[in-house]
């Protein structure tokens, strides 16, 4: 097997906020795209990463240093790599098991209070599901988290009984997708109502400035966005993602 390389040396400073990757997250995106493009049919060992050598630099965005806060190195960044490596690294040499960008973010949903109808306290967090990239064969998956990651959907009867939640709506966002002689797939629309006088909440995600992008000539699709409505009120406000630098 040839010898690989995955160099970083040009990244960023480690970030203020938690949206950096410990070094062994950056090696976990590499590797991980790595066996997405070469097959499934290679035993998972030390052998396979033995041709690989990846160079970061301690205090950047892929190889965090203490004090610096890394949650969203395993749920931002490393979908990311993973994407980079796949769709524009090695997507030229194998094209037919090459994808284009997926909403790749795992919005991050975080939320907890104290339940109006037991009294019990109660926390949860959520990955919410986004679509993948059109392949060479085939249109991209729907609803479906990021590629590294192993979380399934929460259905809309879960929420109602474990949360006071009530959903207005839960649907696929099909006029979303990126066009193409193959699609994107669709990610998901989830309108959330609060059933209890306060729930406290949390967000982290990303990608909702730049445009996930195609592949051999495939149209870019919407990035996501998170929306929050007071009660009473008729002004729908954007809530931001994650800012340069944070």
């Amino acid at each position: 097997m040839t010898r690989s390389s995955s160099t970083t040396p040009r990244s960023d400073p480690q970030a203020t906020g938690p949206i950096n990757a410990p070094y062994v997250v950056t090696m976990s995106a590499s590797l991980n795209a790595l066996l997405y493009m070469i097959g499934t049919d290679l035993p998972v060992n030390a052998g396979l990463n033995r041709p690989v050598r990846i160079v970061t630099k301690p205090g950047t965005i892929c190889c965090v240093q203490l004090p610096g806060a890394c949650v969203g190195g395993q749920t931002e960044y490393q979908p990311r790599v993973m994407e980079m490596i796949m769709g524009q690294v090695l997507g030229p040499l194998l094209p037919e098991r090459a994808a284009a960008s997926s909403g790749n973010t795992s919005l991050n949903f975080l939320f907890g209070g104290t339940d109006p109808r037991t009294g019990d306290y109660y926390a949860h967090y959520h990955f919410e599901a986004t679509g993948w990239g059109g392949r060479m064969s085939t249109d991209g998956n729907n609803a479906t988290m990021p590629p590294h990651a192993n979380c399934r959907n929460t259905p809309v009867e879960i929420f109602e009984l474990r949360w006071p939640w009530i959903h207005e709506s839960y649907r696929l966002a099909r006029d979303e997708v990126g066009a193409g002689r193959l699609r994107g797939g669709a990610g998901v629309v989830r309108v959330l109502e609060v059933a209890a006088d306060t729930i406290s909440v949390s967000a982290l995600s990303d990608r909702a400035n730049q445009e996930p992008w195609g592949l051999f000539g495939g149209s870019r699709r919407q990035p996501h966005q998170d929306r929050h409505q007071p009660g009473g009120k008729r002004r729908v406000r954007q809530l931001p993602a994650a800012p340069s630098g944070w």
